[in-house]
């Protein structure tokens, strides 16, 4: 009977260690199939080892990687960074760096505001540009940054090698968003298109727009497009401008002239869910006629 009993002691005993047991490895294994999941597979370059070990960033802590430049990624609704190095020898090394975005249009808005204009653009995904030791571009709702970290390597070649191979292995979209096509090209200064995500002209009821700028004779001028998915949309940023201006009227849609006390003359139109606008520009006529131009582009 005491055997019985101390045999019986012994198994509970037993059972007591392998459930918790059990239960983490489950854990681990769940989390280790997550981990998986979470990450963005690079491609195999041949001549190149692919070393993986930093983490997959989130909201959370892109702080411990990229510090004071998170705010401004956040405000384009990041979502994750993927890392990895490529190796070839002792001393080259390559990091690439996948930025994932909401959407594509988000992507688009914190690429166009690190680019310049006068960088080195290069036919890439939706757009990119190579400078010496790097190599930037946006696909679908991926900024990719792929840059040399140590050592003299062949920076054009290697560097497009594997930029071409991570391209392919992303796919998706590799247009530019749509509304950029809204802008009419005549006088447009080159690679100046930018979306601004939050704040736009220092106002927090002016997000989610597209700009571009021009130089017509002596002006250089600024124009802007407003998408919403309803006219209330748009309804509702006038109505914003016109109380933060102190004018009691609703608004009604067309031509809009607004004397804005920080940013002077604003001209828009708004149509349906769109607001078409200028700014920096004192030409009343001439500020007409490119609103006309994008309306004519936009239907």
């Amino acid at each position: 009977m005491k055997i019985h009993m101390l045999r019986m002691k012994f198994l509970i005993m037993i059972l007591l260690f392998i459930i918790p047991c059990s239960a983490n490895l489950a854990k681990v294994g769940r989390a280790s199939n997550q981990d998986k999941e979470k990450r963005i597979p690079f491609p195999e370059i041949k001549g190149w080892k692919i070393l993986e070990e930093y983490p997959v960033y989130s909201p959370h802590n892109l702080w411990d990687y990229i510090n004071g430049a998170a705010d401004a990624y956040l405000s384009y609704e990041f979502e994750k960074l993927f890392i990895a190095e490529y190796i070839k020898g002792k001393n080259q090394s390559i990091k690439v760096e996948i930025y994932q975005h909401k959407t594509p249009v988000f992507a688009y808005g914190i690429y166009s505001q690190e680019r310049s204009a006068d960088y080195h653009f290069i036919p890439i995904g939706m757009q990119g540009y190579s400078e010496e030791s790097l190599l930037h571009f946006i696909q679908d709702k991926y900024y990719i940054k792929i840059n040399s970290v140590s050592g003299k390597t062949k920076n054009d070649k290697d560097i497009r090698i594997i930029a071409k191979e991570v391209s392919k292995t992303l796919g998706g979209e590799k247009e530019l968003p749509e509304a950029v096509s809204w802008f009419p090209e005549d006088n447009k200064i080159q690679y100046s298109g930018k979306f601004i995500a939050k704040g736009f002209l220092g106002h927090e009821f002016l997000n989610e727009v597209f700009t571009a700028e021009y130089s017509v004779g002596n002006n250089i001028f600024s124009l802007f497009i407003i998408h919403r998915e309803e006219p209330t949309g748009c309804k509702k940023i006038i109505s914003d401008y016109y109380r933060f201006l102190k004018k009691q009227e609703e608004p009604d849609e067309g031509y809009q002239l607004i004397n804005d006390p920080y940013n002077g003359k604003i001209m828009m139109i708004w149509e349906d869910n769109f607001i078409c606008g200028i700014f920096n520009l004192d030409d009343e006529k001439l500020g007409k006629e490119y609103l006309e131009l994008i309306k004519e582009r936009i239907n």
